[in-house]
């Protein structure tokens, strides 16, 4: 069983494996199963599956930088249409939050006719006000016959509506709307009791909130019967769902999504997630009791996130970072350390022999001298030597992965380098300036004695790798 929180940053040096950690974590959220049995299955197996899911859309992948902007990540401004109407671009954080979403709201529908689920004002609400908003809406009936119309909608959602012939207006709270919809419509026979307070606790006159609860009414059904016909809800009935309701039961059913951000300790990180800082927690997503929203700024939605998304932070040493703004990002975050560890690949002594060649001694007395060269920058992760079974495999991995990735961390300095794996693999030549240079002049050029040079791997042997760890 997966227990990953759901707001997770995986930290490690460059070699850690805390990419490959990550897609490991990514399988153990959706499909539900331990980390520990995830390791134990083939690499091959694993990314295998984690394509799979990033292409069927439950696992997305970017990359922090320098440049990026808030406006890429959540929703930024393209320009007008030739009608005059604001174009704007959705970012993959809101792509995948409202992806999640979409599939909650599914869930939630299926299990409708079943379970018998009520929709909750609030939902309700929002869609029947966007009908008033668009004019879809634009008159009101009463139980006498009486006609309102819409006069005007407030931001808020409370709005004014006047009689047909009338310039006198009638003012429609939300709250009191509700009291009206929780309590049924019962609630007016109190209006003949001059003693008792009115349903509307503003007017005396409660035959406009008659006319609105029953349109109200009209409309519930009506929706209810739109969102169960439609296979693919638009981003209006996602925004307009209210995830008050989402229990257990409908959480087992619903999808979990993935977003994984790498390099996410760049300096503007925390610029970059804006106001969204303040969705992460756990208890602030939608349906929670702490539900908390944002508006965008184009769109002029209100946007939250939802339970089922989990976002996956991948940074390096967290404590280089004292930026006060990513402090803050971060502190919404679990932290994993990762080091890496050889026993993740081969569990005993007998396994990590390759042709008597101690893999467990090589690779870690490699990274305690890396980490003594470059501290908490660069070690090797053991994955890359899970294929070697000979020592001819060895010698390849050595050739085109270890050897080339050390000698990019020392920046070409194989000096350095020699010191780690030994004068077998990095050997020297002399330099004779008289003979390798034309006109040399000693006074006026330093030329040292020798260079270093990565000798050929058809002269390694097995004692070459057993003299790495074997002083």
């Amino acid at each position: 069983m997966s227990n990953i929180h759901i707001n997770t940053i995986i930290s490690g040096a460059v070699g850690s494996g805390r990419n490959y950690l990550s897609i490991i974590y990514a399988l153990s959220i959706i499909d539900d199963k331990s980390i520990e049995d995830l390791l134990k299955e083939p690499s091959d197996t694993i990314r295998k599956r984690f394509n799979e899911l990033s292409e069927e859309g439950q696992i997305f992948n970017c990359t922090f930088s320098e440049n990026s902007v808030y406006e890429d990540f959540l929703e930024g401004y393209i320009g007008l249409d030739p009608n005059g109407q604001m174009l704007y671009t959705n970012g993959v954080l809101k792509s995948v939050a409202l992806l999640a979403k979409q599939n909650i709201v599914g869930c939630f529908i299926e299990q409708m006719p079943k379970k018998d689920f009520q929709l909750t004002f609030n939902q309700l609400y929002k869609a029947f006000l966007e009908e008033v908003k668009s004019d879809k809406i634009s008159n009101f009936i009463s139980p006498n016959n009486k006609k309102y119309m819409v006069h005007r909608v407030e931001p808020r959602g409370n709005f004014y509506i006047r009689g047909e012939n009338s310039f006198s207006t009638y003012y429609i709270s939300r709250a009191e709307l509700k009291k009206v919809f929780d309590n049924g419509p019962e609630i007016f026979n109190i209006k003949h009791d001059p003693k008792a307070k009115t349903v509307t606790g503003t007017t005396l006159n409660p035959e406009p909130y008659e006319a609105v609860y029953q349109s109200l009414i009209e409309f519930e059904q009506m929706y209810v019967n739109e969102l169960m016909q439609k296979k693919n809800l638009d981003t209006n009935d996602i925004g307009n769902f209210d995830l008050t309701q989402f229990s257990k039961e409908i959480e087992t059913c619903c999808k979990k999504y993935i977003l994984i951000i790498d390099h996410m300790d760049v300096d503007n990180a925390a610029k970059v997630f804006g106001d969204a800082i303040t969705l992460l927690e756990e208890s602030r997503r939608a349906g929670k009791p702490e539900e908390t929203f944002i508006y965008l700024p184009y769109s002029k939605m209100s946007f939250s996130l939802p339970p089922t998304l989990y976002i996956i932070g991948l940074i390096g040493n967290e404590n280089n970072y004292s930026n006060a703004g990513n402090l803050a990002l971060f502190n919404n975050f679990d932290i994993i350390k990762v080091e890496p560890n050889s026993k993740d690949i081969w569990i005993n002594d007998a396994e990590s022999l390759v042709d008597e060649i101690d893999m467990h001694k090589l690779i870690n007395i490699i990274n305690h001298r890396m980490n003594i060269l470059l501290p908490q920058t660069f070690t090797i992760n053991p994955f890359i030597f899970k294929s070697v079974k000979t020592l001819d495999d060895l010698k390849e991995k050595f050739e085109k992965r270890l050897i080339p990735q050390l000698e990019r961390a020392f920046a070409g300095d194989l000096s350095k380098l020699r010191i780690v794996i030994g004068k077998d693999f990095i050997g020297e030549k002399k330099i004779d300036p008289e003979i390798d240079f034309i006109d040399y002049e000693k006074e006026m050029f330093a030329i040292p004695e020798r260079e270093f040079i990565i000798t050929k791997s058809a002269l390694w042997t097995k004692d070459s790798f057993k003299r790495i760890y074997i002083s």
